[in-house]
């Protein structure tokens, strides 16, 4: 497969379904977002919301400007008028989807949660705020190797696409600690569970410490900001279980190369992307593709997945790559950046 730039959304795609992963990484098919997924996109600006207002607060301002929204905050906005504010908006972005009364009231439940958690550690207000939607784009340069990972690519016209490969990210709020040296990576999620869907379990503090999410914007962090040695990385789970935190030190740098380079490795060699349809190991996740998965949906999996079987990974890619759309990043804070295309 290829691997233009990495995310944690590719590994999370591999881990769900590499077929699927392929379809929107490699051939750069749009996915469609579906609703649930819509209602925690909902809530994260909301946050968002709250966090500027903070920040331009710390930096003397009386207002700030939301660019999505296309408004100018007053630095006092509630978190009420920010939730109000993200829900019109995801309205405007979305009118297909069924919002509802009760929809409003299952995002504001979750706010709740997240703003009345003891001493209003997770409220942004509450906190001394060093970044929001913090973008980054790095090389993919491990310690051990004298050059940074590249990447090519020869499209069906015969033209040659290359560039490095790069790393990168959103990360949603950054905020200071007592510590000079210490910054916390903070990031809310609205799902019901904790679950692996790797592995069907429930992850504890324990998977966190290995988690791939963690261990790569922690090494995101150690690239942009040499200032600091302690990383704490937070995980907010509003419906399941609070907040999750790891600590990490500059001597867990290894670490994180060692994940991030194992999963291109990994990557880059696969020849033949499994899919959870027609997979006897793989029964009991049926759902993921019947009532989670547009490309099952509209049929691309199968057609797709026939016609690899017949030509190959590298001629079918070839012949239906969308170059501009797999080499582009498309994600909160930063959209449609392009890799050296």
């Amino acid at each position: 497969m290829l691997v233009p730039y990495i995310r944690s959304s590719f590994y999370g795609g591999i881990q769900w379904c590499p077929f699927k992963a392929y379809l929107e990484y490699n051939l750069g098919l749009p996915n469609t977002e579906n609703f649930k997924a819509r209602k925690g996109t909902l809530v994260h600006k909301a946050m968002e919301i709250l966090a500027k207002a903070k920040l331009a607060q710390q930096e003397n301002q009386e207002a700030f400007t939301d660019e999505e929204c296309g408004k100018t905050f007053p630095c006092s906005i509630s978190s009420e008028e920010a939730l109000q504010e993200s829900w019109d908006l995801s309205k405007r972005q979305k009118p297909e989807f069924p919002w509802s009364d009760a929809d409003f009231k299952d995002c504001q439940k979750w706010m709740n949660n997240i703003l009345g958690h003891p001493m209003g550690l997770y409220d942004p207000r509450k906190r001394d705020i060093f970044a929001v939607e913090r973008f980054f784009d790095i090389p993919c340069h491990f310690s051990d190797e004298k050059e940074s990972r590249k990447w090519s690519f020869v499209d069906r016209e015969g033209k040659e696409h290359s560039g490095e490969i790069r790393l990168r990210g959103t990360m949603d709020l950054l905020a200071l600690v007592d510590a000079s040296n210490c910054v916390e990576y903070i990031d809310y999620k609205t799902g019901k569970s904790r679950q692996d869907w790797s592995t069907g379990k429930e992850k504890t503090l324990d998977d966190f410490k290995e988690d791939f999410q963690l261990l790569f914007y922690f090494y995101a962090l150690t690239k942009i900001y040499p200032q600091f040695d302690v990383f704490l990385m937070t995980l907010y789970f509003a419906q399941a279980g609070g907040p999750f935190t790891v600590m990490f030190s500059r001597e867990d740098i290894p670490k994180a190369e060692k994940k991030i380079k194992k999963f291109l490795d990994n990557t880059l060699s696969i020849t033949k992307p499994e899919r959870i349809l027609g997979n006897p190991r793989r029964s009991k996740e049926l759902f993921k593709c019947t009532r989670l998965c547009h490309f099952y949906e509209s049929g691309e999996c199968e057609s797709h997945y026939k016609e690899l079987q017949q030509l190959g990974i590298l001629e079918h890619t070839k012949r239906h790559a969308n170059v501009a759309a797999f080499s582009s990043y498309t994600g909160g804070g930063k959209t449609d950046v392009q890799c050296n295309a």
